[in-house]
């Protein structure tokens, strides 16, 4: 259909000119050698304004196509809508572990990955990736009852959720199967176009251990759980905040507290001995058996 003034709207209508340019006064101004500034384009006898960003099917566009500001505005989006269920996950209701898994994906993933097929090429760039590793560990933290300083390779290993970019690339990989586009679903992971269930599976096993290895953070929780076949293996560990808080040496401990200069010493102050997690542990199991004890 041929764009009419009537219906055209002049407010919501841009063009997105895919190339640098340079803006100029006048077109004697222009050298040899320099960049052509951006055309004008006329629609059904009107200017359209040509933007270097706008939004489209909800995905924000920009003239280079790098998706830079549309990855930064979801990350940000879906925080905020985590920072709001969280309060009623963690205070009002106190949903279990499966509400507040059901609660990640379903706000989280489900705000960030929207179209994501789109713009996922992208996160090839670290810059990127970054952002967004940032942004899920803020969502389980909030979600999972997890101190904010808490890594995330303790956290993605503990809950057993996946890097946020592995789920994108693996998410976006199979809609290019359905859609029957196997070279951009090879384009993000070789030959996954002729890969099975249980091999993709497998493959984001390990590009998630490869992700794991190759940090030195939380090494008390790698030390239980050499790596995430062996985390899922642990089907009954739950992840809540105390366990994570314990795994993960992030904690209300003596210890951890005195590391930070909140607190004058490392040691317990009923026993005197050294505040860490393990102290905890067996102070709660000694409690818990005095009491059991003393009820018989």
């Amino acid at each position: 259909m041929v764009p009419t003034p009537r219906n055209l709207a002049p407010g919501s209508t841009n063009v997105i000119y895919p190339y640098k340019y340079r803006s100029i006064r006048s077109a004697s101004k222009v050298h040899r050698g320099r960049k052509r500034s951006c055309p004008s384009f006329t629609i059904a006898g009107k200017t359209v304004p040509v933007v270097k960003e706008t939004v489209y099917l909800g995905v924000t566009l920009d003239n280079q196509l790098y998706f830079r500001t549309h990855i930064i505005r979801q990350s940000q989006k879906a925080r905020r809508a985590i920072d709001k269920v969280a309060r009623l996950a963690m205070r009002e209701f106190s949903l279990n572990t499966q509400g507040r898994r059901t609660l990640y994906k379903g706000v989280f993933e489900g705000i960030f990955l929207y179209a994501c097929s789109v713009w996922t090429h992208r996160l090839i760039n670290s810059t990127y990736r970054k952002h967004i590793l940032r942004a899920q560990r803020h969502a389980l933290c909030r979600l999972f009852g997890a101190y904010s300083d808490t890594s995330l390779e303790v956290l993605s290993l503990i809950i057993a959720e996946p890097l946020i970019h592995l789920t994108a690339v693996f998410r976006a990989a199979k809609y290019f199967v359905t859609k029957a586009k196997p070279l951009e679903a090879d384009s993000l992971i070789a030959g996954f176009s002729t890969m099975d269930k249980f091999q993709r599976k497998e493959t984001l096993y390990n590009l998630w251990d490869q992700w794991l290895l190759s940090s030195d953070r939380g090494r008390a929780a790698k030390a239980i759980f050499p790596n995430i076949r062996e985390r899922l293996k642990c089907n009954w560990v739950d992840p809540t905040g105390d366990t994570i808080r314990i795994l993960s040496e992030h904690g209300p401990f003596e210890t951890y507290l005195h590391d930070r200069t909140l607190s004058k010493h490392p040691n317990c102050p009923t026993d005197g001995l050294r505040d860490d997690p393990n102290h905890a542990v067996f102070a709660l199991m000694s409690r818990t058996l005095s009491v059991t004890l003393e009820s018989r």
